[in-house]
């Protein structure tokens, strides 16, 4: 009782991105499953009616899998799930491919970025704004 008038928001979902973010690294990984989840359940399901998430949002996926996500090849796919989405949502920032071309090295983000499909005005400008 008295819970029905709650809404989820993106703010709530970058609240909770942050926190995992800013958490220790640990072995088991835990932030980067539950933020992993929650990211899949947005662009799958979303019982909460979330539109797109924000370019905070994407950064602070980001930041997850570079200090939770130990295996290289997991955090590089990771990396360009969530790189992939960013772009389909239209949320791309400097700031965000920077943080990409960091975590994949310049040659597999321009590959990435290549391989895209799409070989529109858009993706060229991504591809233009490559550092």
């Amino acid at each position: 009782p008295g819970n029905e008038n709650i809404q989820t928001s993106i703010h709530f979902f970058n609240i909770l991105f942050k926190a995992c973010a800013l958490s220790p690294p640990s072995s088991d990984a835990i932030p980067a499953t539950v933020a992993i989840q929650r990211f899949s359940q947005i662009h799958k399901s979303n019982p909460w009616g979330i539109e797109k998430l924000s370019p905070s949002s994407y950064n602070h996926l980001l930041a997850i899998s570079e200090k939770h996500i130990q295996r290289e090849t997991q955090r590089r796919e990771l990396v360009k799930q969530i790189f992939r989405k960013c772009c389909s949502d239209g949320k791309v920032t400097s700031d965000l491919m920077r943080r990409c071309q960091t975590l994949l090295s310049r040659e597999p983000f321009a590959k990435m970025l290549s391989e895209m499909p799409g070989a529109d005005e858009g993706h060229e400008k991504l591809r233009q704004q490559i550092p």
